[in-house]
Order: C-alpha cells, then sequence, then structure tokens
C-alpha cells in the first residue's frame, strides 16, 4: 500500500505535532513543579525566620544582655537580608521593608539608656518602658509584612508563553 505524497505529509505533521506538544507539555508541567518547590522554599525560610523574629522579640520582654542582643540583631538581619535579596531578584518585589523596619527597631534599642549604659560590662538589663513599647508596636504592626511577602510569592505567576 503506497501513500500519496499528500498522506504522507499529512502523517508527518501529525506525528510531529504529537511530539512538539508532549514535548510542551513535560517542559511545562516540570516548569511548574520546580517553580512550586521553589517558592514552597521561599515561603518556608520567611516563615521560620518569622518565629525565629517572634522568639527574639519575646526574649527583649524579659532582662537582657545588650551584647548578646547585638550579636542577635547582627545574626537576623544578615538572614532577613539574604532571603529578602534572593526573593526581590527572583520574584520582582520589594521585600526590604522588613529589613529596613528591623534595623530601626535595633536603633531603637540601642539608643535605649539601660542598654546603654549596661553595655560595656553586658549586665542584665531590662528596656526602658518606651524602647518596650517600641518593641510591642514593632510586633503588632511589621511581623504582617512576613505574611505579605508569602503571599507574594506564592501569587507570583511563572507563566512560560
Amino acid at each position: 500500500m503506497m501513500f500519496k505524497v499528500s498522506e504522507l505529509i499529512a502523517i508527518i505533521d501529525i506525528v510531529v505535532n504529537a511530539i512538539l506538544i508532549i514535548g510542551l507539555g513535560i517542559i511545562i508541567q516540570k516548569n511548574q513543579i520546580n517553580s512550586r518547590s521553589l517558592k514552597d522554599y521561599f515561603m518556608n525560610e520567611v516563615v521560620k525566620l518569622h518565629s525565629d523574629i517572634i522568639v527574639f522579640l519575646d526574649e527583649l520582654e524579659k532582662p537582657i544582655m545588650p551584647k548578646d542582643v547585638e550579636k542577635k540583631f547582627v545574626v537576623n538581619i544578615s538572614k532577613l537580608n539574604t532571603i529578602t535579596k534572593i526573593i526581590d531578584n527572583r520574584y520582582s518585589m520589594d521585600s526590604n521593608e522588613i529589613v529596613r523596619d528591623f534595623i530601626k527597631l535595633q536603633t531603637q534599642i540601642e539608643n535605649d539608656n539601660h542598654y546603654i549604659s549596661n553595655y560595656l560590662g553586658n549586665n542584665l538589663t531590662s528596656l526602658t518602658y518606651n524602647t518596650a513599647s517600641d518593641v510591642s508596636q514593632f510586633r503588632s504592626t511589621k511581623l504582617k509584612l512576613f505574611h505579605e511577602v508569602v503571599v507574594k510569592v506564592n501569587d507570583h505567576s511563572n507563566l512560560i508563553f
């Protein structure tokens, strides 16, 4: 049984289209799985960092050792900078507000009279009422920024087309 040239071209066209559709389907599915995995990773990192900062804020409500607080600020700011820079570059967003606000809180604490007077000896001290209020204010108004970053990352679309 011989095929006409037009029939042969039609059969080849069908086979090529089928291969292209299957190939594109595999590529798109793989891209979506990779994108979802990456989003999940970043969201988990933000949630973990959020939890770490809540624990740190809880510690600030108790008597503190100024040099220990300074070290914890450095570690948390480093973690915040790392994750927000990666998220900002990957998802074209500005999540750096969290870092800026956390640095402002650090400055407020490091300017606290009790903190300053006990820093050199690294003596146990409590923050003044005003600074403790600043910590509470940060907790109630700024921690929501972590949730906003998670939502933005989750909502970000990585469509190929």
